[in-house]
């Protein structure tokens, strides 16, 4: 039976916008992100209206189907009149709130989202934490194509042609940091308005980082991080995380 959701709740007033220019994920947008989250004394703070913190983008590579699914068969038809469009542009939101659902039977793909989660609070998460920080946080994937499953290699022409709409995405919701998931992708991000980050190196790590400043002198500030479906140490990667968002 196919799952139910009530997309009225993960709505942006943004959505017709990003859909004209292209954006087929439409990101998961928490209802406090733009109050942002911050780091005091080394402990996590989900800030609100009167304590406002700095805006992150968590930027994921790509969506994948999973393995009891095909994809729709229309790819390239998806803004020529096709009517899965809707439920494709939904697939990054879907899968948050899957994370969130206590119903859902647990999946590999949700360890990289609470290794994720676990990275930014400094600790392990319970079912009490996760919706505060999905609530405060936003996740958009890169890539504009789904792919068949989680360990593929996509072309770097895929990578070019969305640089459009990812830049609009930043436009629309301008972070202050975006934490990439994954060298590949840091590797593979537009060079336009790009800069390249001071050295940086934690507990012998060097850490990839650099930021985008567009011309009217907004910087967002980037660093990468290993894939959180990969080998990932949310231990670690807080050390990075809580260092660098100031």
């Amino acid at each position: 039976m196919e799952k139910e959701y009530d997309d009225s709740l993960t709505r942006t007033k943004y959505d017709e916008k990003l859909i004209e220019k292209k954006v087929l994920f439409l990101p998961w947008v928490g209802k406090n992100y733009f109050y942002g989250i911050k780091y005091e004394k080394d402990k996590f703070i989900f800030c609100d209206e009167n304590h406002k913190g700095k805006k992150i983008l968590a930027l994921g590579e790509y969506n994948h189907w999973s393995t009891n699914e095909e994809t729709c068969g229309h790819d390239g038809e998806c803004f020529k009149g096709c009517k899965g469009l809707d439920k494709c542009s939904q697939l990054t939101r879907h899968a948050v709130c899957d994370h969130l659902n206590k119903k859902e039977d647990r999946e590999i793909w949700m360890n990289g989202y609470t290794k994720f989660e676990r990275s930014l609070l400094g600790k392990e998460t319970n079912w009490d934490d996760s919706p505060k920080i999905w609530d405060h946080i936003m996740l958009y994937n890169y890539l504009q194509v789904p792919f068949s499953h989680s360990r593929m290699d996509p072309e770097y022409e895929y990578y070019k042609k969305v640089k459009d709409q990812f830049f609009y995405v930043l436009e629309i919701f301008k972070p202050d940091y975006i934490i990439v998931c994954g060298y590949r992708l840091f590797r593979f991000l537009p060079e336009l308005y790009w800069s390249e980050g001071d050295e940086l190196t934690i507990d012998g790590e060097t850490i990839r980082n650099g930021s985008y400043k567009f011309e009217n002198n907004n910087e967002i500030k980037v660093f990468a991080v290993l894939s959180p479906s990969a080998g990932y140490s949310w231990e670690f990667w807080n050390r990075v995380i809580k260092s660098i968002i100031k």
